[in-house]
């Protein structure tokens, strides 16, 4: 299938997700690990998802009779075959995020509930793994910074944080490339920026 640029993704598109696994727990969305805490997951889970649908929606905050349809959702899908859906049937936008434009929620089956899908194996939510990885860089850069002037808790904080965003990362790297035959690659944001912008190559 060729692509069909539509903006945010284009119809043909495909586009890898991931999402993080906790022992002993289902969790709805996508739980980004050591933002809340320092539990590792205990694995992780990539998806190949190919844009088929482009449809323009209205604001999900929108409750008129005929709500403006300016926003650009989209429908998916993964090699089992099952739908998933971006910013589809409407597009949530909260004051200064963007978040979900990253996120795919799974459509239900043919004689599925969702209560019949949460009690499944089957992962609720993928995050586009290129967006996810431009945040990882941002917080391995982060800890990469010299803190020999903090206290040595904070000190040894930063090390484990390092530590562990390094494995996550190496995970990650070594996964795409041996799954997907896909490398990541950065570019500045414009010409001359700091700001790098990543996006996912044939190796």
């Amino acid at each position: 299938m060729s692509e069909q640029n539509t903006g945010r993704y284009s119809v043909g598109q495909e586009i890898i997700g991931i999402n993080f696994c906790y022992e002993g727990r289902k969790i709805a969305g996508v739980l980004i690990p050591y933002i809340y805490n320092d539990e590792k997951p205990s694995r992780i889970v990539f998806n190949k998802l190919t844009v088929t649908e482009h449809h323009k929606v209205p604001w999900d905050e929108d409750s008129s009779e005929n709500p403006e349809k300016k926003y650009d959702g989209y429908k998916l899908i993964d090699p089992s075959g099952r739908i998933w859906t971006n910013q589809y049937p409407r597009a949530s936008y909260g004051q200064t995020s963007d978040g979900a434009n990253y996120q795919f929620n799974p459509e239900l089956k043919e004689g599925e509930t969702w209560k019949s899908y949460w009690e499944s194996d089957e992962t609720c939510d993928f995050l586009n793994v290129v967006s996810y990885y431009g945040n990882l860089m941002r917080g391995v850069a982060e800890f990469d910074k010299d803190a020999s002037g903090a206290s040595l808790a904070d000190q040894e904080w930063r090390a484990l944080m390092r530590t562990r965003l390094a494995e996550l990362k190496a995970e990650i790297d070594e996964r795409i490339k041996t799954e997907y035959g896909l490398v990541f690659k950065s570019k500045p944001l414009y010409n001359g920026s700091k700001t790098l912008t990543w996006y996912l190559e044939k190796e």
